[in-house]
Parts: structure tokens; C-alpha cells; sequence
């Protein structure tokens, strides 16, 4: 199977050894993302929302040099460093139409540290 990696110029440079997103056939596997603005390559400041808007907006510039949406996506997995937050992300993620009709799987997992991550 082919295997393809598009690096667009909109989404935050990998802060670690791994590519952002993996194309093996007809299927991408997008990296994980944070809060962080593309154009300095730092954590954005600001509340669980701001970040969650940011994390989402980094998802899809990831995706763009693929030609595909966001709307495409079958599952995400959300990292928390603190529960409390997750009513929230929901909301933004719903409310942003990110997630549609017939698009509801996400998991959920409280995890206490990532490089760089605040929250």
C-alpha cells in the first residue's frame, strides 16, 4: 500500500519525530494537535475553549493539503489533563458543526501530562 505525508504550510510544525498526518490508501491518520498558534509555533494563552477552537482549526489545516474536511473525520480522541473540561470541549466541538449527524465517536481519557500541554 502507498503511504504519503502532506505538510501544509497553515497547520503547526510537529514538535516532535512523527508527521502530522499519514496517508496509507484511502485513509489519512492525523497526528494529535495542541493549542498552539501556527504562526509563533507557541501554546495560544486563554481558557479551555479558546485552546479547543485553536486545536480544531490546527485539525483542519492538517487535513487541507489532503483536499478533505474536517466533516470526514471518523473518530478523535481527546486528551484532558483536567475532567472538569470536558463538558466543554463538547460543546465547542458540536457547536462548531464540526461533528455531524452521523459522526458522534470520540474518546474521552484524562492524562496528566503532554509536551507542551496546559490543559
Amino acid at each position: 500500500m502507498e503511504k504519503e505525508v502532506i505538510i501544509g504550510k497553515k497547520a503547526p510544525a510537529a514538535i516532535g519525530p512523527y508527521s502530522p498526518a499519514l496517508k496509507v490508501g484511502n485513509l489519512i491518520f492525523e497526528s494529535g494537535q495542541l493549542a498552539i498558534d501556527p504562526k509563533t509555533g507557541e501554546m495560544i494563552e486563554g481558557n479551555i475553549e479558546a485552546k479547543t477552537r485553536m486545536v480544531l482549526e490546527n485539525l483542519k489545516a492538517v487535513l487541507e493539503p489532503y483536499s478533505i474536511g474536517i466533516e470526514k473525520v471518523v473518530k478523535t480522541t481527546i486528551f484532558l489533563k483536567d475532567m472538569n473540561n470536558f463538558v466543554w470541549v463538547g460543546l465547542i466541538k458540536f457547536t462548531a458543526n464540526i461533528l455531524r449527524k452521523n459522526f458522534r465517536h470520540a474518546a474521552v481519557w484524562k492524562y496528566p501530562v503532554f509536551p507542551r500541554m496546559q490543559r
